[in-house]
């Protein structure tokens, strides 16, 4: 052993038995690295003792040179705390192609438990990539096809849209794997679904016109194994006993297979259906000079859209789909039996 490594260890271990704890510069760079740390490792083998606080001499720049930095052992309370009370408490970043910035794992635990200030701010914002004006993302493991993705909460899981106010035009969007949005919610509340809707009942649910502030008022929608459009209106025979009913010019390039309902109000007369639909209007006949009639037409989609859509009145459950129900409970069966419940994620 050189005479500058006994130097150097006579040193430490003087130094370390004594009230003052100083370190070595070994490189004489004047700074605390690797080197000294490397150094001391080498040749000072017991256990360390607990220090004071007063370190002030950090503030270095360390590189790995292909070794980890490791903090291991058992502690009940925190394992490393970092508090700073000016600046960022703790920053990591990755220059390393398809490298996380941080891991955290927990053998029982939640992984991360991140606090902010008050309500005011958010525990988590995510700041995007460093390129102006990125988005925020969150993901379930980007490499594993069965990842979900889950929200739990005890209470409300609430969604703020535009928060800075500063759009007109805000959506809560989802989009599929290829990019195509398919459901779109505006800070208006207005949604907008590609493809069908599902649900066992669709209610209109509004302040009551007579009594808004004590009162909902109710509609439930109709419903048919057709996909159907109804026009109506009202209008007042010629003298004649006839009328010509103007309908929309989309009409019959958006329906087909049309029926008709005619009905006298203040009075009788046998009127009737005189001329089909056909350049946008159809005729009624039969009837008095000066007698109102109530019209109704009904026709069938065949737009598009409705003929790209495949609707099955009578669809058989299939796989794990059968002995489950929509809603149990309707049919007397526990929530075990629910279609929902194997696909909990």
């Amino acid at each position: 052993m050189s005479c500058f490594f006994r130097f150097l260890i006579f040193g430490v271990l003087f130094l370390a038995t004594s009230s003052q704890a100083q370190v070595i510069d070994v490189d004489g760079d004047g700074k605390v690295g690797p080197q000294e740390a490397i150094a001391v490792s080498k040749q000072w083998h017991q256990s360390a003792s607990k220090s004071d606080n007063n370190h002030d001499h950090l503030g270095q720049t360390w590189s790995l040179n292909n070794n980890q930095l490791i903090i291991y052992g058992s502690s009940p309370n925190v394992a490393l705390w970092l508090n700073n009370s000016n600046g960022m408490g703790m920053q990591a970043v990755s220059e390393g192609a398809g490298s996380y910035s941080a891991y955290f794992r927990s053998m029982e635990g939640p992984g991360i438990l991140v606090h902010a200030a008050d309500d005011s701010r958010p525990d988590i914002e995510l700041g995007g990539s460093v390129a102006a004006n990125d988005n925020g993302v969150l993901s379930s493991d980007w490499d594993d096809s069965d990842s979900d993705l889950v929200l739990i909460s005890n209470d409300t899981l609430e969604l703020r849209l535009d928060n800075d106010n500063n759009n007109n035009s805000s959506f809560f969007r989802i989009r599929n794997g290829g990019m195509i949005s398919i459901c779109e919610l505006n800070e208006s509340g207005d949604m907008n679904i590609k493809g069908q809707y599902l649900s066992t009942l669709k209610t209109t649910h509004v302040d009551h016109p007579l009594d808004p502030s004590g009162k909902f008022l109710n509609h439930f929608s109709v419903d048919s194994p057709e996909v159907l459009n109804i026009y109506s209106g009202n209008v007042v025979l010629d003298d004649k006993g006839e009328a010509v009913v103007e309908l929309p010019e989309y009409f019959e390039a958006y329906n087909s297979d049309y029926r008709y309902h005619l009905t006298c109000v203040g009075g009788y007369a046998p009127v009737y259906v005189a001329e089909e639909i056909q350049d946008g209007h159809f005729r009624i006949g039969g009837g008095k000079s000066g007698l109102k009639v109530s019209w109704e037409v009904t026709g069938v989609r065949k737009d598009p859209s409705i003929k790209a859509d495949s609707t099955c009145v009578e669809e058989a459950k299939q796989g794990d789909e059968k002995g489950r129900f929509l809603a149990p409970e309707a049919y007397s069966q526990p929530q075990e039996k629910s279609l929902w419940v194997d696909n909990l994620p």
